[in-house]
């Protein structure tokens, strides 16, 4: 008997038999799990087949647009507003895809894993998406990632599916969940004495920042450069605080009739209208008027000419709220890229560069709007000095918290246990110098996903988080990253010697931009296989310059990088140059 398990909690797994996990993340390591007599097998990767991801992402993006148009009327409804589309667009579209594709997803990969392992039970979560509702989408954006709302997404899409069937007994069960709390942690006690300094000095300085003509916040600079860039264009530094407001109860009477108009074709359409409707964050709907208010006695800009942000585009809602504003009146909104995936990536959840009247890029450009700049991260061109040349230094991937919602066995298991067949291949004297880094946000245990852990012939050496990403690099022979990243970028564009892998392969790259990887694959800087880099590190390691500085390498690494990392010496003064002529043109 093979029975469906959908989360790591112990109620939710079999006492007997086989358990099909639907991905890596429901192995338990709790003490009652392990002692049952359970085998286990994990459901096949349902998004792999890029033809069947293509169709995913023109559903999520076909959807989207649907329900954005409904509920732009629906929320000027409730309001009492006559918001044109680009306004609401502005204020709810991050959050509406991610929702959508969150629950496409969900959908798809539960009825996959069901049908093709022949499950015949299966425990669910008794929670409702009516538990999950968040205040903001910032909320969301921790929502997402936390098992028990995962579990409750697919225990909904299990009972809609099946709640008539016979072929699959559903027993529901109790998750201790903390739903009714906020889902984003408690800010330290030193954010906190920060957000009163800053609280003080914008008070002081009131009148101005009310005046600025061109408003700059999160820009992904380094805080002293966007300090700097804040000073020249005559605006008070201040960091931007996300308010807090007393949230409202949830008006269920409406929102359960908000999307009584769209038309559901198909179950997995009728699902969506039947959980969405919850997980709409309480700043669009029960408290949009609060918030609003909140901006109005802000320190925020009267009426500012240019806008600009890299960040505050996705989840501060207050930030969005008083854009649209700003953007009926004439404001000019400039967002500027943020990652390493914007231009290439083949299913971009990234309405901020429709949505934008400009986008700054790190090279690239796809329409005219589109300005190639420079990335905010690389401060030089010239090549950073390497100050220790006997280190490989290993940056691993995300290991194990989620990167979003359909997380699969390759980025867990899979991917450590590549990691210590890269150790297990590369020759004795390199793995004795060999150190690892953790990605910043990997903060649980590893032991449970981890099964290889010092079975190389020494420990895996980690560490600390406490230096700038660019001294780690720059005190290494070699960087060895486990997937593709910023910090691939930073390498290139440094010209510090870098190679990585990428175990998914080229299927989520847009078609114009594959033959930029290639380049890098036919210079050995990118590998699709672990043990193949490693083997490389064997052969260039003796004269590791021979390799890096040849013109195939070099070529390679110099396209790449004036398409995708350009850098500048003059970053502050490019980027204020940059929106001095979008004011001029607009103004």
């Amino acid at each position: 008997m093979k029975s469906l398990v959908i989360g790591p909690f112990p109620n939710l797994w079999p006492t007997v038999g086989t358990a099909v996990l639907i991905d890596d993340y429901c192995l338990s390591d709790d003490e009652s799990v392990s002692a049952r007599n359970v085998t286990f097998e994990v459901a096949t990767n349902c998004f792999k087949n890029q033809k069947h991801n293509d169709d995913l992402y023109k559903t999520i993006t076909k959807l989207s647009e649907v329900y954005l148009e409904e509920l732009t009327l629906q929320l000027n409804t409730y309001h009492g507003k006559k918001f044109p589309n680009k306004y609401w667009s502005l204020v709810v579209s991050h959050w509406l895809m991610k929702c959508i594709e969150d629950l496409v997803k969900t959908y798809t990969e539960v009825n996959q894993a069901i049908n093709e392992h022949n499950c015949s039970c299966v425990n669910v979560s008794s929670a409702s998406s009516k538990d999950f509702t968040p205040n903001s989408s910032y909320d969301y954006a921790y929502l997402r990632l936390k098992e028990e709302y995962i579990v409750m997404l697919r225990s909904e899409a299990i009972r809609q599916m099946y709640c008539q069937s016979t072929n699959l007994k559903i027993t529901e069960t109790e998750i201790d969940s903390k739903a009714s709390q906020r889902f984003v942690p408690k800010a330290s006690k030193r954010a906190q004495v920060l957000t009163g300094m800053n609280l003080l000095i914008s008070n002081l300085f009131r009148k101005v920042t009310r005046r600025a003509q061109i408003f700059v916040t999160t820009s992904y600079l380094p805080i002293w450069s966007e300090i700097f860039l804040k000073l020249s264009l005559r605006q008070i530094p201040t960091i931007r605080i996300i308010s807090e407001i007393k949230t409202s109860s949830t008006r269920s009477e409406f929102r359960n009739h908000i999307f009584d108009n769209v038309k559901t074709i198909n179950p997995i359409e009728v699902f969506i209208s039947s959980q969405i409707k919850w997980l709409i964050p309480r700043t669009y709907l029960e408290d949009y008027n609060a918030l609003e208010n909140l901006i109005n006695s802000s320190n925020l800009p009267e009426k500012p000419r240019v806008i600009f942000t890299a960040n505050s585009f996705d989840t501060d809602d207050e930030f969005k709220i008083w854009s649209a504003q700003k953007m009926l009146g004439g404001s000019v909104y400039v967002v500027m890229q943020h990652g390493n995936n914007f231009g290439t990536y083949r299913y971009p959840i990234h309405p901020e560069i429709q949505l934008a009247d400009y986008f700054l890029t790190w090279g690239w450009s796809n329409h005219p709007k589109e300005i190639p700049l420079f990335c905010q991260t690389i401060k030089q061109r010239k090549r950073v000095g390497l100050k220790n040349n006997h280190s490989l230094l290993i940056l691993r991937r995300q290991v194990p918290l989620r990167e979003n919602i359909t997380d699969h066995p390759n980025r867990l298991r899979e991917s450590l246990l590549e990691e210590n067949k890269i150790l297990t291949t590369l020759n004795k004297e390199i793995r004795m110098v060999t150190k690892f880094k953790d990605h910043p946000a990997s903060k649980h245990k590893t032991d449970i996903f981890d099964p290889g852990v010092n079975t190389v012939g020494a420990e895996k050496k980690f560490l600390k988080h406490t230096k700038a990403a660019k001294q780690i690099y720059s005190t290494n022979k070699l960087v060895f990253f486990e997937c593709y990243s910023t910090g691939v970028l930073e390498c290139l564009s440094l010209n510090i010697p870098v190679i990585f892998y990428w175990p998914e392969g080229l299927d989520s790259i847009r078609d114009e931009s594959v033959e930029d990887f290639r380049e890098l694959e036919n210079s050995q800087i990118l590998f699709f296989s672990g043990v193949k880099a490693a083997a490389h590190v064997n052969t260039i390691w003796s004269d590791l310059d021979v390799w890096w500085e040849s013109p195939q390498v070099q070529e390679a690494r110099k396209n790449f990088v004036d398409k995708y990392a350009r850098s500048t010496d003059c970053p502050i003064r490019q980027l204020r140059k940059t929106l001095k002529v979008i004011e001029r043109e607009r103004w």
